[in-house]
């Protein structure tokens, strides 16, 4: 990947915007802080943006506290605008779209295989990457950017969430190499992975019991999932944050191959998380409803009611589950 243009189009602006997607992940904020950090390193006017802030679990990374929600970036104006890890605009969210497009250039820097380049000017997207934070580390390489420790310890969290803690197939011989560079720069491995996986809140932990005792299974086990209904959120007290991880656990059971957290939304959508253990592509079914993302983890919001998204959802993964059949090949 040849980073060139980018590399002259931050030399001939002073002002970026770099643009979280809704509730933004691990490889999202990761991505977006090593770049504030670089871009602050060169003297730029720079400024971080999210629609929902930085997750708590998130806010120990340096710069994390910078981030401004789209309250305060309503009129936010720059020169160029940076999105990561987005598949398409509208993943910055709705409030954040008219600062986007006020941009005079738009960069567009990601790693899912449902990406739409339409949106953007400079499109740097490798669907093989493990992470958008794998894509940054290359751009920073290719810059002979001597990578500080702050900047190593945002893409080490990235690239470690995104490949699900080095367990999906896009933990390559690369991703080591990089990883075992940032580390040398100043990533902390163990203080990381304690701090985003291990310092959750109350809510979360009744949210995922919750899913856990209200399971239920189709196609012999195969096809796993669990429903939080809006009533449930409100007892239990849980915030959109609160969902990270829980779908994960859900796909511990050893004849799951699909595994779907249907949730309700604040505004009134349902939200579809789906996970697959390779033998079927997710994202497919994801971007049929509206969604995106990528083979073995993708997802979606609706605004069709809940019953009948989940049905159609469900349907969805039925068939290709027997398409699949079990005996194809796994490639997460």
């Amino acid at each position: 990947m040849d980073f060139s243009e980018l590399s002259a189009l931050i030399r001939s602006y002073n002002s970026f915007g770099l643009f979280c997607h809704i509730n933004p992940d691990g490889d999202c904020v990761g991505a977006v802080l090593a770049m504030y950090h670089f871009l602050k390193g060169l003297g730029r006017s720079v400024y971080a943006v999210s629609c929902h802030g930085a997750p708590s679990f998130f806010r120990f990374l340096p710069g994390a506290d910078e981030v401004i929600s789209a309250e305060k970036a309503r009129q936010l104006t720059v020169e160029v605008a940076v999105t990561l890890d987005c598949g398409d605009e509208k993943r910055v969210g709705d409030e954040l779209i008219p600062a986007l497009r006020r941009a005079a250039r738009r960069v567009n820097i990601d790693h899912h295989i449902s990406n739409n380049s339409d949106f953007a000017d400079l499109n740097y997207v490798d669907p093989h990457a493990s992470s958008t934070c794998e894509i940054i580390y290359r751009f920073f390489e290719q810059e002979k950017f001597n990578i500080t420790p702050d900047i190593a310890a945002c893409l080490y969290t990235g690239i470690m969430f995104d490949t699900g803690r080095f367990k999906y197939a896009t933990t390559t011989p690369e991703v080591f190499r990089v990883c075992s560079a940032l580390v040398a720069a100043g990533a902390d491995p163990g203080a990381i992975a304690v701090r985003v996986y291990d310092q959750r809140s109350l809510p979360h932990l009744h949210l995922l019991g919750y899913a856990l005792s209200n399971l239920r299974t189709d196609e012999d086990g195969a096809l796993l999932w669990s429903v939080i209904e809006q009533q449930q959120m409100k007892e239990m007290k849980v915030t959109d944050e609160d969902f990270d991880g829980v779908v994960e656990v859900l796909g511990a059971y050893r004849k799951s191959e699909v595994y779907i957290l249907f949730s309700a939304t604040d505004n009134g959508r349902v939200r579809v998380n789906l996970r697959s253990k390779g033998g079927v592509d997710v994202s497919g079914v994801a971007v049929k409803f509206g969604g995106g993302g990528h083979r073995c983890a993708a997802g979606l919001r609706s605004k069709k009611p809940m019953a009948e998204l989940i049905e159609s959802v469900l349907n969805e993964c039925r068939a290709r589950l027997r398409e699949w059949g079990g005996a194809g090949e796994r490639k997460c």
